[in-house]
């Protein structure tokens, strides 16, 4: 006997299936889920997070928070770690990312070269390839392993 699913699935089953295809739709990065620890945390944002009275945080975390608040609308309000790790690559300007052909081998490249030989970023003003960066993280094309390096996804 084959376990298919019944031709009349019940309501559970179909409620189930919807809420798996939003999940998905929603956040494909957190539905892929990377086998990497910076993608075990993630920051949830609400609305009006940006807002934050002085002195509240010494400078530090006010860097970290402000630079989580201005990810969350690129992430739909949830975070992972590794898009704060990718934000200080792009902010340094050299993104490390594995030699596909070697995975134990990686290479310091220029942000702005990156983007060029992306077809999504090619032609984007310099303040557009970080958020241009962050929507392939946020589709999945790149994740940030433990090491805190950048990851191609491989086409099939």
């Amino acid at each position: 006997m084959s376990k298919r699913t019944p031709k009349n699935r019940s309501a559970r089953h179909k409620r189930l299936a919807r809420q798996r295809t939003g999940r998905q739709a929603r956040h494909p990065l957190r539905a892929l889920q990377p086998p990497f620890r910076p993608y075990e945390e993630w920051i949830s944002v609400p609305a009006g997070a940006e807002q934050l009275p002085d002195g509240v945080l010494d400078e530090d975390l006010r860097a970290f928070h402000t630079m989580v608040a201005e990810l969350a609308p690129l992430y739909a309000g949830c975070v992972p770690l590794a898009a704060v790790y990718l934000e200080q690559h792009i902010r340094q300007g050299v993104l490390p990312i594995v030699d596909p052909t070697r995975p134990d081998m990686a290479s310091l490249v220029p942000v702005d070269e990156f983007a060029a030989a992306c077809t999504v970023a090619g032609d984007l003003p310099g303040d557009q390839v970080g958020p241009a960066l962050h929507e392939l993280h946020f589709h999945g094309a790149l994740v940030v392993d433990d090491d805190h390096v950048i990851r191609l996804a491989e086409l099939v």
